[in-house]
């Protein structure tokens, strides 16, 4: 297993910054990872993938020296099991509501005697039957290196979050979006949403071998949470900075050579 460069950073106390990933692409987890993020969210919840596909992602992801994570679509042993067998290097467990939930997760996602995460020599995360002699080791290391992630997005995420942390949940991160949902608002803003996620930091900071996440909007935002001592950073989604970037660019050069509204849209080669 290789060694996982984000929670190593966390361990000494540093901040992490990453974005999900929905494009198929192996090339868009490279450009991201040349862009100097630490971490990637691979999304299987949102995202119908193959497995071969999510492999190629794993893989552009240790080419490009950035940790691959998986957002499972469940809490699930054999969805968790097939997401590790790919190699990644932890998982993003959504709705997390209950220490339950958390308790589910360690057990698939470690080795025994941790956990009971089924043992297979011969798969890519076990570098195809080449740690068969020293998979006792290579288990161990395993537990000590995946990162165990679990969305609070629901009021009972939030009401629960002392019993959640407790129960071994390494990153609480915050999902704002459905949030919003669950406590009956559309504003992430709202001052209830806000006072949620107070609560979930005043229980999940400042622990050992535990770090508050949360899915961020804008460098100021950032500044504040940071100084409440999160230090998972999620920024956006591979989707949204391309629609958005090319969005603006678009405006800039319609600006520029005087393209008008009338004409925008009138397929006109570039």
């Amino acid at each position: 297993m290789l060694h996982n460069r984000t929670k190593a950073r966390l361990r000494r106390g540093e901040p992490v910054v990453g974005t999900f990933v929905y494009l198929n692409d192996p090339a868009v987890v490279e450009i991201i990872g040349s862009a100097g993020f630490d971490f990637v969210i691979i999304d299987t919840e949102h995202v119908a993938r193959q497995g071969a596909v999510v492999e190629n992602l794993v893989r552009a992801a240790e080419l490009s020296d950035v940790t691959p994570l998986i957002r499972v679509h469940e809490n699930n042993e054999k969805t968790i099991l097939r997401a590790l067998e790919t190699g990644a290097q932890g998982l993003v467990i959504p709705f997390v509501e209950s220490a339950d939930d958390v308790r589910r997760a360690l057990r698939a996602m470690h080795y025994p005697p941790e956990g009971e995460r089924g043992a297979c020599y011969y798969t890519r995360a076990s570098s195809w039957g080449s740690q068969g002699a020293d998979f006792a080791d290579y288990a161990q290391e395993c537990n000590r290196e995946l990162l165990l992630v679990g969305l609070i997005e629901s009021a009972a995420g939030v009401e629960n979050i002392a019993e959640i942390v407790d129960a071994g949940l390494e990153v609480p991160f915050v999902g704002r979006r459905d949030l919003c949902a669950s406590l009956g608002v559309m504003d992430i803003h709202h001052p209830d949403v806000r006072a949620a996620v107070d609560r979930v930091y005043q229980v999940a900071c400042g622990r050992q071998e535990q770090w508050a996440g949360i899915l961020s909007y804008d460098p100021e935002e950032d500044r504040m949470w940071r100084a409440q001592d999160v230090r998972f950073f999620c920024h956006s989604i591979d989707v949204a900075v391309l629609a958005k970037t090319y969005a603006e660019r678009a405006q800039e050069l319609h600006e520029a050579v005087g393209y008008s509204d009338a004409m925008a849209g009138a397929g006109i080669p570039a």
